[in-house]
């Protein structure tokens, strides 16, 4: 087998460079910075030529005679529904590329994509051309986009795309032969779509409407996403700015695939159209340099640390490597790709390998390994140098017998100025106001963003990435502000905080109070928010927070609160009054179970009316309650008392309640055997003692319950850990529980399962190979009845079946899972003939019973379907059957009359019994007297 290798396309190089020039930029120019970009449509109106010559193709494909909407006319002419975009944000996959959408597209008919809906195609693009690939594999990127996803998933009435590829070895259903790529990775060619591929939850319509073209439409939700629709909405000039909607829903980054003959002529159409309307548009995304034929081998230069650098690699932050990678298919064979390494980087100096095999000027992938790295880290010198690359070439011969050279490159760049970052100095904002944030950072390139720690919500003006912004508060209290800069380049970052103090000033004053005649009422200013606070009384001068006054008469006493910050509270008045006596009741002696709850009150009348101050003890003189009820729970008989005052200076009164608790058990239950596979079977008991049990209840997590048995026999067929709760009622009618949430477990069984190839084997093929798809199993045993070997412990084992021996075989496995619990499947293999013929060379039908008929003997086809003829020397056909068992007698014509003696030709046609591959055979027979 021979095999041949490729690294990054050469337009790679170029790539580098602009990366490079890109980090440059970011260290030296003075700009503001934002942690999300749009995606800009940098050549809005491309030509189709332009689009896939200079954006769209990569290594390896030649592309002629490209057409636009089937005209050769328009390829040169900027075209308003064909994009060519570059993105800078990491939250979108392709960093460039073009785009083919609706919106603005001209009224098209296509039958391709007729084909694929039974609805009118209203407008469209459809981009087509010709290529040669270089190697065996077509592969390009895309992304599939619309503005349907969020209300028409499931509907009659979707947008339509597909990648049509013709040319030698391509069969399919579609014109030209041609077949759709854009299909969904591990299907059965089921194309992408807005009812094939979505969110796994039907806006628009019943869910049958996908579940019929896609039975796994839920699983595949996996390759759905709505993570870009924000950058979408910040990119007018790619989604849709006009009538309809933006883009609301794309695929992940999606591959289209096709096998092709190196050095031949194909055909792609790339198609998208609307379906009966134009309200809402949909498009599709192509990466740019992605539409390839590269050889077997492709060698990926990389920055493995930094996920926002591709090929730039920054000292002291960042390793590389250069990745060899070969396909699955060819990976069976040993592979030796020679490189050699150059560039203005110094291996030793600048950089240094930490795995360099072979003398540094080759790399072997032996057998079955399909990718291998040389990494490599900079040497971090402090020594400004400017940008140095490695440069890696590599030589190999690619299946057209060619012999090509492929490149790959890496810079190497200094470390960026560590941060210096000040969120500034603290301060403090009164009530109402905002204040303005005045924090320094280090470079305008870097990223910067505000965030805070506090009681409520900030709101930054204009936002939280600009270093002045403006702040509002919903909420007082302290703010601790975090002024972040980070470059992510080097995944430098730097974090300073600051203090805010939001100073919301709360004046409360001790309640209106009522004083005996000549008593003394205590009037308290109590302020939030601040610290210290001055209190101004009406009354007085005294500035403290706290007053004693003796009016005569009923009075108003008012005050306010200033902090130091100068915010005033607006004045609050205080009424004393002379008010009078009490008198207290409680309830009486009550009993409960042990664990209950229960509710002892107090009843006062008299004193200033309320509200009145409750204050209950326990015997130890604790405090259980400030209310007139309090609920307790004792675990012994206790007495409560309760003291009562009111706000004037009434004399306090007590009164005492007593609460009896009656006794409880301990409850305590088992299992026999708490861990059973499915389907389990427990037996449980109660271990309560049992003077203290009157009646018993049990309660299963799977909501099964028993009642009034010590002993139960629980059932439980679904694996999973199960709780088990038990409730005893006493005999003087109190109840206790127990309760053990993981009791019962119940392993689950596994599901034996496996296929095998080929499927039949044949007489003359008979080695089988089996292919597990056993779930929820470790370990294995298969029985194979008549092969060799005949039992085999392995998970995807293989036998081999008596050649020449047609007949069919039992084979059985048993999974057995971690718990020990096992699962049996059997299925059987079926050996079938190969396909034979054997043909007589000469017969004598003379009329003796010596070989008086000549009849050929076939085995392996489909003998149902089976032509022999018979031809004389000039072309005549004398005798045809499609009957193995009828031999010819030598007869022709209907008079049954015998030919003359001499030399024959016979054609005999037939099918494969497996496949239907056609079978011709044609010989010469000689007649005989």
């Amino acid at each position: 087998m021979k095999n041949t290798y490729t690294l990054l396309p050469h337009n790679k190089t170029k790539r580098n460079l602009q990366s490079l020039v890109v980090l440059i930029l970011f260290f030296i120019i003075q700009g503001t910075s934002s942690t999300i970009s749009q995606i800009s449509a940098v050549n809005p109106n491309v030509t189709p030529a332009y689009a896939v010559t200079d954006v769209l193709l990569g290594q390896g494909v030649v592309a002629t005679n490209i057409t636009f909407n089937g005209s050769p006319f328009l390829v040169n002419n900027p075209q308003a529904s064909l994009n060519q975009f570059t993105n800078a944000s990491a939250g979108f996959p392709l960093s460039g590329g073009v785009i083919l959408k609706t919106e603005n597209a001209s009224v098209i008919t296509d039958a391709d994509l007729s084909a694929i809906t039974p609805n009118n195609i209203t407008n469209g693009v459809v981009l087509e051309f010709d290529f040669v690939p270089d190697g065996d594999t077509l592969s390009f990127s895309y992304i599939f986009t619309s503005a349907e996803y969020s209300s028409f998933t499931c509907s009659n009435f979707n947008d339509v795309f597909g990648f049509f590829i013709s040319g030698p070895g391509i069969s399919g259903p579609y014109s030209n032969n041609s077949k759709n790529i854009a299909t969904i990775p591990g299907s059965n060619n089921i194309p992408v779509g807005i009812n094939t591929l979505n969110s796994g939850v039907s806006s628009g319509g019943a869910t049958t409407n996908c579940s019929n073209l896609n039975p796994n439409w839920i699983a595949n939700s996996v390759l759905f996403t709505t993570a870009y629709n924000a950058i979408y909405n910040m990119s007018p000039t790619i989604s849709p700015s006009g009538f309809g909607p933006a883009f609301n829903g794309s695929t992940v980054e999606l591959t289209a695939n096709a096998s092709v003959i190196c050095g031949e002529t194909y055909h792609i159409k790339l198609a998208i159209g609307n379906v009966v309307d134009q309200s809402y548009d949909s498009g599709v995304f192509l990466k740019a340099g992605s539409f390839a034929s590269e050889p077997n081998i492709v060698i990926e230069s990389s920055n493995v640390t930094s996920i926002y650098l591709d090929t730039v690699i920054v000292e002291g932050c960042d390793v590389g490597s250069f990745c060899f990678t070969r396909s699955l298919d060819q990976s069976v064979d040993t592979s030796i790709v020679y490189y050699q390494i150059s560039g203005s980087a110094v291996e030793g100096i600048d950089y240094s390998f930490s795995n360099l095999p072979n003398l540094g000027d080759s790399i072997i992938l032996p057998p079955g390994d399909t990718t291998f790295c040389l990494d490599f880290s900079p040497v971090n010198d402090s020594i400004y140098e400017g940008p140095e690359d490695i440069f890696l070439t590599a030589y190999t011969i690619n299946s057209c017998g060619d012999t090509t050279f492929s490149y790959g490159d890496i810079w190497l760049v200094d470390k960026p100025l560590d941060l210096v970052t000040d969120a500034g100095a603290d301060t403090t904002v009164c009530a109402g106001g905002t204040g303005t944030l005045n924090g320094t950072f280090t470079m305008p390139t870097n990223d910067i963003i505000w965030t805070y720690t506090g009681p409520g919500t900030v709101t930054f003006t204009p936002d939280d990435q600009t270093i002045d912004a403006d702040v509002a508060f919903d909420t007082p209290g302290q703010y601790q502000f975090f002024l972040t800069e980070s470059n992510d380049s080097c995944a430098l970052i730097k974090v300073d905080s600051m203090i805010v103090v939001y100073e919301e000033l709360l004046l409360t004053t001790s309640a209106d109070t009522t004083v005996c005649e000549n008593g003394e009422a205590t009037l308290i200013g109590t302020a939030t928010g601040a610290n210290p606070v001055e209190y101004h009384w009406g009354h007085t001068n005294d500035l403290t927070s706290t007053q004693t006054v003796q009016p005569n008469a009923s009075t108003n006493y008012t005050v306010y609160a200033e902090s130091v910050a100068g915010c005033t509270t607006p004045p609050l008045i205080i009424e004393v009054e002379v008010l009078p006596p009490l008198e207290l009741s409680s309830t009486a002696s009550q009993t409960i179970c042990p664990g209950e709850s229960i509710n002892v009150s107090a009843t006062v009348t008299g004193g200033d009316n309320g509200p009145y101050n409750y204050t209950w003890t326990d015997p130890n003189g604790s405090v259980v309650g400030t209310s007139n009820i309090i609920n307790v729970s004792p675990s012994t008989t206790t007495n409560y008392t309760v003291m009562v005052t009111d706000g004037c200076e009434s004399t306090p009164k007590t009164s005492t309640s007593e609460v009896v608790v009656a006794k409880l058990p301990n409850v305590k239950f088992d299992v026999v055997d708490g861990e059973i596979c499915t389907p389990a079977e427990f037996v449980l008991y109660n271990e309560t003692d049992s003077l203290l049990v009157e009646d018993t209840y049990w309660y299963i997590s799977d909501d099964q319950t028993f009642m009034m048995n010590d002993t139960i026999d629980v059932a439980i067929e679904k694996p999973g850990v199960y709780g088990v709760q038990l409730v005893v009622v006493t005999p003087d009618g109190c109840i206790d529980s127990l309760t053990n949430n993981e009791m019962l477990t119940v392993y689950p069984k596994p599901k034996a399962d496996f296929t095998y190839y080929p499927k039949p084997a044949t007489i003359l093929n008979s080695e089988v190979n089996f292919q597990n798809y056993s779930e929820d199993a470790d370990t294995y045993s298969w029985t194979f009845l008549g092969g060799t070997p005949e039992f085999s412990v392995l998970k995807d084992p293989k036998t081999k079946y008596p050649e020449g021996q047609v007949g069919t075989f039992s084979v059985e496995m048993i999974a057995v899972s971690m718990f020990d619990c096992k699962d049996t499947i059997t299925k059987t293999v079926e050996v079938i003939p190969e396909v034979l013929i054997f043909t007589p060379n000469s017969f004598t039908p003379d009329g003796d019973e010596l070989n008086p008929t000549w009849k050929p003997t076939i085995e392996g086809i489909d003998k149902m379907n089976v032509t022999v003829e018979i031809y004389n020397r000039w072309g005549e056909k004398v005798w045809e059957s499609h009957d193995l068992n009828v031999g010819w007698d030598g007869t022709y014509g209907q008079g049954g009359a015998l030919v003359k003696s001499g030399t024959y030709i016979y054609k005999i046609q037939a099918t494969n019994l497996i496949n239907d591959e056609k079978y011709v055979w044609d010989g010469i027979i000689t007649v005989i007297y």
